[in-house]
């Protein structure tokens, strides 16, 4: 990763900003990137705290010098900002066919293809850009443990070279779970969990559940992601929404998905970067919580 923190006019005012340097098929300077790479590296820059639901505000530019020359749009590089986390949950290999209370996190509903564990994902996209060298239009996806929604919906022109304004406002809540009883749950870290595997997986999506009463429980859900550029709604997500919390995610990555990158260097930079907290009741906060590891 490579980025660095000058300071630039933006909106108007000089402020300090953010530079996430991506190095293209050209590159061939002296910095190297995950397993000794020169070409096709990125930068990115991940918080430290956890956030759920909330609006997010991210002021970004795209577009910087490649070998002396005005790069607008770095075509094969995806500047993208995103919530991430993820844990992976194992059980004994003996077990996998079924629920353990030794490890109450492993779901046999949420099995991974070909291993004894469950991967618990939560991920919002407001946007990447790029895809194929396309910077019309933004994806805009969400992944809620091993189910996913992606969209992809037209923007206002902003690989111009100009600061733009990227806002996500994120929604949780209690889903109601009729007929749950004690028996088919058991508590770990401050949450239920299912451990039943009659209970419809789509009914709780893998999300832990919260004890109202005896038998009275409800799913903590991802309700609603709404997503506007420089204030203009450009859509948004109902379906898959995650509610666990995530950290925030901004930079520039190349993968083959993006296209060629015929090209040196480009950068995209951060202006100032808000979110306010709804602290909503179906946040789940405190089991996810590994960083995003360097050289991912």
């Amino acid at each position: 990763m490579k980025y660095n923190c000058p300071s630039e006019v933006v909106n108007g005012t000089t402020q300090h900003i953010l530079v996430c340097e991506a190095h293209g098929d050209r590159y061939q300077g002296a910095f190297t990137g995950a397993n000794g790479e020169k070409a096709r590296v990125g930068g990115v820059i991940v918080t430290k705290q956890f956030f759920a639901s909330g609006r997010y505000e991210v002021v970004m530019k795209v577009g910087a010098p490649s070998g002396g020359n005005t790069l607008m749009a770095p075509n094969g590089a995806v500047p993208a900002i995103w919530t991430y986390a993820y844990r992976w949950v194992e059980t004994p290999a003996n077990k996998q066919a079924s629920y353990n209370a030794e490890v109450p996190l492993y779901n046999p509903n949420l099995k991974v293809s070909g291993a004894p564990a469950t991967e618990y994902w939560s991920e919002i996209d407001f946007p990447e850009l790029g895809k194929n060298g396309d910077f019309t239009h933004g994806g805009y996806n969400v992944f809620c443990q091993n189910r996913y929604e992606w969209k992809t919906f037209p923007i206002p022109p902003v690989a111009d070279g100009q600061y733009h304004t990227y806002d996500m406002e994120w929604r949780t809540g209690l889903k109601p779970l009729s007929g749950i009883k004690d028996s088919q749950v058991i508590e770990r870290n401050g949450c239920w969990w299912v451990q039943d595997k009659t209970v419809p997986i789509n009914a709780y999506l893998g999300n832990p559940l919260k004890r109202l009463g005896n038998n009275v429980y409800a799913a903590y859900t991802g309700l609603t992601v709404q997503n506007w550029v420089d204030g203009i709604r450009v859509g948004g997500n109902a379906n898959k929404v995650p509610c666990m919390a995530g950290q925030l995610t901004l930079g520039v990555w190349l993968p083959g998905w993006g296209g060629p990158a015929a090209w040196e260097t480009a950068q995209v930079s951060f202006g100032p970067i808000k979110i306010w907290q709804c602290d909503d009741p179906g946040d789940v906060r405190g089991i996810l919580t590994n960083d995003v590891p360097a050289n991912f």
